[in-house]
């Protein structure tokens, strides 16, 4: 299946002062038609930067300093602030976190919705009207020719979240980044949200890479997953790779963080912090903290390793030395 979106060793950079802080280091990836790759990662990670770069959104001062990024055989990085304008919300679309800050308070759901579709060429303003309506009937919303009408202060956090998702495929991009877009709502709004995004996907074809923190959303809807930690990747492999035998010990220590059902056991927990990166490291990103730290992974930075067919670890030890280690601290 062909490759929709490559991100390419991609690095970005933010002058701190006289330094220059790099919360993303040689970061890649590539999103199958038709595929949901989710980033996984704590705060701070850089997973969010990451999908901001992909849609040309980084925030005052940061840049991409090394790789690129391919949509669809276009070199996103070379495109100017005009070029990006036809691109952003026609091929590439964006479901922000907190829906009420990224709709308009002055202008209608309706007049959100078909803005795009008329500002790219996609048709009139009554064939942008149509499609809005016909959406909205798609992800569920009830009434949408009334719902086009109102503001969305007269909306529900979910319902607001529903015209994003309506919002992010008027023009049917090929890809939907989807930025941690159930974190505002309640459980029962989020599982709602999360099938509704997974039957869409899978309907229209679209691409799906979708940001988080929750592992339990990760194993809901992804084809693929990406474990980020401190600004790098440390794990890439399908869901069944990453539950079923993750190879890094940040990926198993993420996974002994969560609750086991019916057992009455202390959560896991990760001592220590997250180190700020500036430039280059020269070691594992992750040595301060791994309990299986070897003098090796101090002395040189660890690339990405392969573990089977689709599953990699930026890890020297193999899963078998991981799994001795733990079964001794044990």
């Amino acid at each position: 299946m062909t490759d929709v979106l490559t991100v390419n060793d991609i690095s970005i950079d933010i002058p701190l002062g006289d330094a220059t802080l790099r919360p993303v280091r040689n970061v890649t990836f590539s999103v199958k038609k038709g595929e949901t790759l989710c980033i996984v990662g704590e705060s701070g990670c850089g997973k969010s930067l990451t999908s901001l770069s992909i849609m040309g959104l980084l925030p005052s001062g940061a840049k991409i300093s090394s790789g690129n990024i391919i949509l669809a055989g276009q070199n996103l990085n070379a495109l100017s602030e005009r070029e990006w304008s036809d691109v952003r919300g026609a091929r590439i679309s964006m479901v922000f976190q907190e829906p009420m800050s990224s709709l308009n308070p002055v202008l209608t759901i309706g007049e959100q919705l078909t803005e795009g579709f008329v500002r790219h060429g996609r048709g009139t303003l009554a064939e942008a009207e149509e499609r809005a309506i016909s959406l909205l009937t798609t992800v569920r919303v009830v009434t949408p020719e009334a719902r086009m009408k109102q503001y969305p202060h007269h909306l529900s956090g979910g319902l607001r979240q529903r015209v994003m998702i309506a919002m992010a495929l008027m023009c049917k991009p090929d890809v939907i980044i989807a930025d941690e877009p159930t974190t505002a709502l309640d459980v029962t709004v989020q599982v709602q949200v999360l099938k509704l995004l997974k039957t869409l996907q899978a309907e229209l074809g679209v691409s799906v890479v979708f940001v988080t923190h929750d592992l339990g959303v990760v194993a809901h809807i992804a084809d693929r997953v990406m474990v980020m930690y401190g600004g790098e990747v440390v794990e890439t492999g399908t869901v069944e790779h990453i539950f079923g035998n993750p190879a890094h010990p940040y990926t198993q220590g993420l996974l002994n963080c969560l609750p086991k059902p019916f057992q009455r056991v202390e959560l896991g927990s990760l001592p220590g912090s997250v180190p700020a990166v500036y430039g280059e490291v020269a070691s594992c990103i992750f040595s301060n903290r791994c309990p299986n730290v070897v003098s090796t992974c101090t002395e040189r930075k660890v690339d990405l390793m392969p573990v089977e067919t689709g599953h990699q670890s930026r890890c020297i030890l193999s899963v078998e030395q991981i799994h001795e280690h733990s079964e001794r601290r044990a």
